[in-house]
């Protein structure tokens, strides 16, 4: 309830209408009748019906607040007044001024160092621990007294700009006009507008700006990891500038004198290089740098603004300061993007003729640093690059057989092409449905599968010979493996079941062994290959939209996935991987065409990357398909119809 004290004694605008005394912590209703907490708590316990009880004063029906009667605005414009009527001071002096040594209002011991602003209490430091524990206080706003001091001291009184001649103080914040006002604003000029509390209004500027600093705090932790990148790609790129240099003067060393002027030349060749490499580094090193200089700048301000501000200040420079971080955000520079690995590779096929000046001393070549392993590994020969037949197309899956290689296009015909390893057309076979995908089994079969649900399998000795295994598969395969029992198939229906079947070559009976209905493992896979090694076999299939490699052991009559492979180890984001196909050779290797890197990977059977064994591909040639031969080459189809034939490094 309130305290007591003589009422005659008082102004009625500070008296409550329920108590007959002086208001402690007034509480304003929709319907502008203000009481005092405590008498309302206790009106509102005898009177309240579904959540509503009537006005003591005009019996008007008040919807309680979520929080209770708590949750009703505090009526500052009455506190305002109460305190005026207790300081009777000039208008300034109406703003309490609390005095840093000013005795504690509870304990009347303690020096106060706290004020409650809203019941304006000075507080020593032991009584404002306990101040709060009251239920009904739980939600008194509590500061330090030197804040108010300091910003007494710097003249922040808050008067309205239309009522200072009352000193009346500014405790609202108008939404619809955006300005903020007093109470008599609130009942006249801004009747019926939608409001917040200007403290309320000033905490939520104060957050937003919070999280501006935090967002330019995020961009300076990105901006100064992309200088360490850049600064450990400059360190790289002079140690492979140091490394041809010393191949280089090796290779020089062992020739005949005549030799020294084309050896000069190539170094020259790579100084000119290798400068347009720093320099790219040096210029995007400065970019960051600049924007680092500018992040700091507006966190400062922002600290300022926080620290120091006014509230006029803080709602004056927020929206420069967060158009200023956006507009840094858009020109805040991207990832190094610069050729930085050097590589000198030597032809030695007839050092006896001093004059092919090329064989001996070979190329200088410059790969593009789509990652730290941009360079290919060392003895990796390119065996032939052709063209596929229909060369306005690209090779959707690639099969190598005794007789060529069999090629299968996106998008999908009722054709097959066979083509030597050095692109020569061999033959072309006609096929009574679109073909999705083609494998070729240890012995010899063909097997094809259409996105009409359909399988069939082709003897390399009859190919006009067709024999159906399968229709009416319960998913449209995208893609096909041969284990020494089974066909496995991967794919997806129109009901978005996405899974893996099994195809028995011998009957055609078709079972599930890994059926994600509900796509949470599989969002398009694209490709499937079969490893297996001892007593342990596994399936691996792609899915470049889930941007993930995913290994399946069997388990009885199904398969488990025991590893998921999304980029780890690769130098670009894992949302950036995008794995399309994907072969395992006679020696067991596991690899994996990697369209956003442009390169192949290979990974161990546990799914792990295995770094030294990447080979990575010139600009314009993107990895679609791949196939290995008999004797361990590598096929790789491009997006553009393009088909390598490569014998890699010890594979």
């Amino acid at each position: 309830m309130a305290a007591g004290g003589d009422t005659d004694s008082r102004d009625q605008a500070v008296i409550c209408s329920i108590c007959l005394e002086e208001y402690i912590v007034p509480k304003l209703l929709p319907c502008f009748h203000t009481f005092c907490v405590e008498c309302l708590e206790q009106h509102a316990g005898r009177t309240t019906i579904n959540g509503h009880f009537p006005c003591p004063q005009c019996r008007q029906s008040v919807k309680i607040p979520e929080k209770g009667v708590q949750g009703f605005q505090t009526n500052f414009y009455i506190t305002n007044i109460r305190e005026s009527g207790k300081t009777n001071s000039s208008q300034t002096e109406k703003k309490i001024i609390p005095n840093s040594q000013s005795v504690c209002n509870i304990c009347k011991n303690g020096v106060a160092k706290f004020e409650c602003r809203t019941c304006r209490k000075n507080l020593c430091n032991g009584c404002k621990k306990s101040h709060k524990k009251p239920k009904s206080h739980r939600n008194h706003h509590v500061v330090l007294i030197r804040e108010e001091s300091a910003a007494a001291e710097a003249g922040e009184y808050l008067l309205c700009p239309k009522h200072h001649a009352r000193g009346e103080i500014l405790i609202y914040f108008c939404l619809r006009c955006n300005v903020p006002i007093c109470m008599s604003c609130k009942l006249t000029a801004h009747e019926g507008h939608r409001s917040e509390d200007l403290e309320d209004r000033i905490n939520t500027i104060k957050k937003d700006l919070r999280e501006c600093n935090f967002e330019a705090q995020r961009m300076c932790h990105s901006l100064e990891d992309l200088k360490d990148k850049g600064v450990k790609m400059e360190v790289r790129c002079q140690g492979k500038v140091d490394e041809v240099m010393e191949q280089i003067s090796h290779d020089r060393e062992t020739v005949l004198k005549i030799v020294t002027v084309r050896s000069k030349c190539l170094e020259g060749k790579l100084q000119r290089r290798a400068k347009s490499s720093f320099e790219t580094i040096s210029t995007h090193l400065e970019k960051i740098d600049t924007g680092l200089k500018q992040l700091d700048e507006v966190k400062n301000k922002i600290t300022n603004t926080l620290e120091k501000g006014s509230y006029q200040e803080m709602q004056d420079n927020h929206r420069e300061l967060k158009k200023r971080l956006d507009s840094l955000k858009k020109d805040l520079p991207g990832p190094l993007d610069v050729s930085s690995d050097f590589a000198y590779e030597t032809s030695r096929s007839d050092r006896s003729r001093v004059t092919q000046i090329d064989a001996v001393l070979g190329r200088l070549n410059t790969y593009a640093a789509e990652s730290d392993r941009g360079l290919v590994p060392r003895g990796t020969k390119l065996l032939a690059t052709f063209r596929v037949p229909k060369g306005n197309l690209k090779a959707r899956s690639l099969a190598s057989s005794e007789t060529g290689i069999i090629v299968c296009y996106d998008p999908c015909l009722s054709e097959l092409d066979i083509v030597s390893t050095t692109g020569s057309m061999i033959n072309t076979y006609s096929i009574n449905f679109e073909v999705s995908s083609v494998t070729v089994s240890e012995s010899g079969s063909v097997f094809l599968a259409s996105g009409s649900k359909k399988l069939i399998e082709i003897l390399m000795v009859d190919l006009d010979h067709m024999l159906p295994l399968a229709e009416d598969l319960p998913i449209a395969p995208s893609a096909i493996t041969t284990t020494e029992e089974t066909i496995v198939a991967i794919g997806s229906s129109k009901a978005s079941k996405a899974g893996i079947i099994n195809i028995q070559r011998d009957g055609g009976r078709v079972s599930w062994v890994f059926n994600d209905d509900k796509g949470t493992v599989f969002k398009k896979p694209a490709d499937v290959a079969f490893w297996s090694k001892g007593n342990q076999s596994m399936v691996i299939v792609t899915d470049p939209k889930a941007h993930r490699v995913v290994f399946l052991s069997k388990q009885g009559c199904s398969y488990h996935i025991t590893k998921i492979y999304s980029g780890e180890g690769l130098h670009h984001d894992e949302e950036q991987f995008c794995p399309y196909g994907v072969c395992v050779d006679k020696l067991g290797n596991i690899l994996v065409a990697d369209m956003s890197s442009q390169a192949v990977i290979q990974l161990s059977w546990k799914g792990k990357l295995m770094d030294d064994h990447t080979l990575m591909f010139d600009q314009g040639f993107i990895p679609k398909s791949l196939a290995s031969t008999p004797e361990c080459n590598l096929i790789v189809g491009s997006t553009d119809g393009m088909v390598k034939v490569i014998k890699r490094a010890n594979p």
